[in-house]
């Protein structure tokens, strides 16, 4: 609702910015349109032209507008998409290791690889080559 001789405030989904900016296109487009109106023309059916002519340039500015938005928004979600990847990918690599350490980590004494002469080092190249899997998967997949 405009107020007492001020303008009319922005629309809700418009940012002030873009809505001052919008505002200064239309009065340019308004503008324009008078400087372009022949003489001698009726007044009230010259005005009424005038009139459509920048309610229409104002729609499409609107429409040019919601286009822009749209665009943006859609970059912003491909950007989260591909964090979201990334972190996915980095907590997938963590995992295996917090595994294989939190079951060594529970000092249970019948693990047969504890006896085994070569229990822990093959322990410690199966986790590492399972790493190396997740991360050559993961650069594959270009997540990484």
């Amino acid at each position: 609702m405009p107020t007492r001789g001020g303008p009319a405030p922005a629309p809700a989904d418009l940012s002030a910015p873009a809505h001052r900016r919008a505002r200064r296109v239309g009065l340019r487009a308004a503008s324009e349109v008078v400087a372009a109106s022949r003489p001698g023309d009726d007044p009230l059916r010259d005005l009424a032209h005038r009139l459509r002519r920048v309610v229409e340039r104002i729609e499409q500015l609107g429409e040019m507008l919601d286009s822009a938005r749209d665009a943006w928004t859609a970059e912003v979600g491909v950007s989260r998409n591909d964090d979201m990847r990334r972190i996915s990918a980095v907590a997938a690599l963590a995992a295996v290791p917090t595994v294989v350490v939190g079951n060594y980590g529970m000092n249970v004494a019948n693990m047969p690889e504890l006896h085994w002469r070569w229990g822990y080092p093959m322990t410690i190249v199966a986790t590492a080559a399972s790493c190396g899997i997740l991360y050559a998967l993961f650069r594959r997949l270009k997540w990484l």
